[in-house]
């Protein structure tokens, strides 16, 4: 259960960031989200108490480092899985620029 968990919210941060990116007008390479979790015995129930998102981003343009940055944490706040669970979901992003770039 806890690997499916982890992967809803990775993929509802992905759909997420590809919308507000597009509309922002990010351009990138590439976008991976690993997802890392914890689960605890809380009252003799395991729950997922905490999901680590590491989004790595690859950006063509380094000046869009900072722009970049934003739209990760926009995606995290906005992301409709994240806003309805219990769960805690921390955000570790990388954003690094593509050979070229």
């Amino acid at each position: 259960m806890a690997i499916w968990y982890q992967a809803i919210v990775s993929g509802c941060f992905m759909t997420t960031f590809t919308t507000i990116a597009e509309y922002s007008r990010l351009k990138y390479e590439e976008l991976s989200v690993p997802a890392t979790g914890t689960m605890s015995n809380e009252s003799d129930k395991f729950a997922m108490t905490e999901i680590i998102l590491r989004p790595k981003l690859v950006i063509m343009d380094e000046n869009q480092n900072d722009k970049a940055l934003r739209i990760l944490e926009k995606a995290e706040e906005a992301c409709l899985i994240t806003r309805s669970i219990k769960t805690e979901v921390k955000l570790e992003p990388e954003v690094l620029v593509a050979v070229g770039g």
